[in-house]
């Protein structure tokens, strides 16, 4: 079975710059998109970030937060 991190890899690399994600922007009915390529990036930052903080599956991390795209990135 493909693990996590292999599976958003692996479809960054299939799908690359179609959206992954389509989310509401505010409240003027605009919609903002996130592609797969941009979302890889963003998990890598994040991972490089925690890592940084020397922090292990030992540890929790909350997030205090409005509903937002970036949840998942850092899930």
């Amino acid at each position: 079975m493909e693990n996590i991190v292999s599976m958003v890899f692996n479809r960054s690399a299939k799908y690359g710059e179609r959206d992954v994600f389509r989310y509401k922007k505010g409240e003027g009915g605009l919609y903002g998109n996130i592609s797969w390529n941009n979302f890889t990036e963003k998990v890598q930052q994040v991972s490089k970030a925690i890592i940084s903080l020397d922090l292990s599956d030992a540890h929790n991390i909350g997030i205090f937060s409005e509903n937002r795209p970036e949840w998942v990135m850092s899930d």
